[in-house]
């Protein structure tokens, strides 16, 4: 495995994460909700039917997700052991040595990835609304936010909205993310800052997508 090859699949649930915590104030009638509903798996309409997500439940999505990626052979770790989403598992591949196309090896393990938590994102998706943070944690974390990128050494003003600073760490992780960072170099380290700033503020915003909560209320479960 490369170092320049190496994706981490948990990045971009954490900048997921960050922009809806930092775009709460969405409408209720907003669609992402519904669409996350739209297309249900076997297992989502089995964990989903009562419209209530148990630890037992999740831990058991996890494990489906789990399994997806044994079988397709992708190297997984945990990530997170508090997390019991798919959130809470790393996975990190490299392209095999003399790969001709690293970066389409990757787009197709990534589309493997995909697959995978497509068959158990709407749980985690009500999980994540059945313990939702409150708008006064919402604002503590986004404050705190700003101000560890800005410590990372992100050019943004104190005076930045977390929007602003996600939109500056996002940048950052994708201008650095097919590069070979020499974790010890001033950018390795402004790179592995931002990104535990990143999962910093994903472990403490637990948002709901906008209208999940009125789309799972009119889930019709009834022929399930």
């Amino acid at each position: 495995m490369t170092r320049d090859d190496r994706r981490r699949w948990r990045l971009p649930f954490a900048i997921v994460l960050l922009i809806a915590a930092c775009s709460h104030n969405h409408p209720a009638g907003t669609s992402m909700g519904a669409r996350a509903l739209a297309s249900l798996t076997p297992i989502e309409k089995s964990v989903l039917k009562d419209k209530k997500v148990t630890v037992a439940e999740v831990m058991r999505s996890t494990r489906t997700y789990i399994e997806c990626l044994d079988a397709h052979g992708l190297s997984h770790g945990v990530e997170d052991p508090s997390d019991l989403t798919t959130s809470g598992v790393s996975v990190e591949f490299g392209a095999p040595p003399g790969t001709a196309d690293p970066d389409a090896y990757a787009h197709t393990v990534d589309a493997q990835i995909h697959a995978c938590h497509d068959e158990v994102d709407a749980i985690d998706d009500v999980w994540v609304l059945q313990h939702e943070a409150s708008q006064a944690d919402l604002d503590r974390a986004e404050k705190h936010f700003v101000s560890c990128v800005r410590s990372a050494g992100l050019a943004i003003p104190a005076t930045a909205t977390p929007a602003e600073a996600g939109a500056a760490a996002k940048k950052l992780m994708q201008d650095t993310a097919s590069t070979e960072d020499d974790p010890s170099s001033a950018l390795g380290r402004e790179t592995k800052q931002v990104s535990d700033c990143l999962e910093t503020i994903s472990k403490s915003t637990g948002v709901a997508l906008p209208g999940l909560a009125e789309a799972l209320r009119s889930l019709d479960t009834s022929g399930w």
